[in-house]
């Protein structure tokens, strides 16, 4: 049964449940906690609750993203070692699953919107130059093959976010066709700002080529003013709004071609109104037919 989900950074607060869920909100995606304990108390709201418990890696507050397609081998193989303690961390509750950005570092191609386009300045990355096409081919061989290990090993669910995979959409599609076994996490508001500032992606393109892997949407918009905002609540006035990302239009476009995704409000709820908030539920759990569900 497909769920919607909201999200919780660094502790557990229930008070931000309680002020900020709805009634179709079955899930919720936890990301960086400070310790053991807010997993411990997690938990114990959550199977109060009957919620439904997704995890995005780090695990911890004092972890980094692994480095799980590096150019660089040492660093590969101490991000296999470093997801591998972080699952065994996961375990501390019931998560329906775990989930690790890749590639990671993303990887920038040569074309950019240079009104748009920022390198970032807290995360590591590679350009299109320090990659090829077999290279990324091999170390994603061998990320995925871990993963598949690690999930039978561990019975826990492993998923993998997009990041920014620079010239190689082709090889980025490739590996979750080869490994069916890996769910995909999409992201609406890193789609449109993928689609901006690096000319010549198309999200409606990517989502016609991979929509059968995808597990679970990300769901937040963007926008484009003086200032570029990230992680806005997604309203119905956003859509054909230039200064607003077409998250709507990617939600739309996947749901005609999947029907069991999730969805995670990945946002910041406090951007809005409380009934701006529950016109943005309101509007996914229609489109997505939950009442039927």
């Amino acid at each position: 049964m497909r769920r919607l989900q909201i999200g919780m950074w660094h502790r557990f607060d229930q008070s931000l449940w309680e002020r900020y869920s709805h009634p179709s909100i079955t899930g919720l995606e936890v990301s960086q906690f400070n310790s053991k304990e807010d997993y411990i108390l997690l938990n114990k709201f959550a199977t109060k609750q009957n919620l439904k418990i997704g995890i995005h890696a780090p695990t911890y507050s004092n972890h980094d993203y692994p480095l799980l397609s590096s150019a660089n081998k040492h660093e590969r193989e101490n991000a296999i070692l470093d997801l591998e303690r972080q699952i065994v961390d996961s375990t501390i509750v019931n998560a329906e699953y775990i989930l690790f950005h890749y590639p990671f570092p993303p990887i920038f191609p040569k074309a950019k919107n240079k009104m748009l386009w920022e390198a970032p300045k807290d995360y590591p990355y590679f350009e299109y130059s320090d990659y090829s096409k077999e290279q990324l081919r091999d170390y994603s061989c061998y990320l995925f093959e871990n993963l598949i290990k690690f999930q039978n090993k561990y019975k826990q669910r492993i998923v993998l976010e997009y990041d920014f995979f620079g010239e190689f959409q082709e090889v980025y599609v490739e590996m979750f066709k080869k490994y069916p076994e890996i769910g995909l996490v999409l992201d609406t508001q890193r789609m449109d700002y993928h689609k901006r500032a690096f000319p010549g992606f198309n999200p409606c393109s990517l989502i016609d080529e991979i929509h059968q892997s995808v597990y679970l949407l990300h769901y937040s918009n963007t926008y484009y003013g003086n200032k570029v905002k990230r992680h806005l609540p997604v309203l119905p006035f956003h859509q054909k709004n230039d200064f607003y990302g077409d998250s709507i239009t990617y939600l739309k476009y996947l749901a005609k071609k999947n029907n069991s995704f999730h969805v995670t409000f990945e946002h910041n709820p406090s951007l809005v109104s409380l009934d701006e908030l529950e016109r943005c539920y309101t509007y996914v759990s229609e489109l997505l037919n939950l009442d039927n569900n």
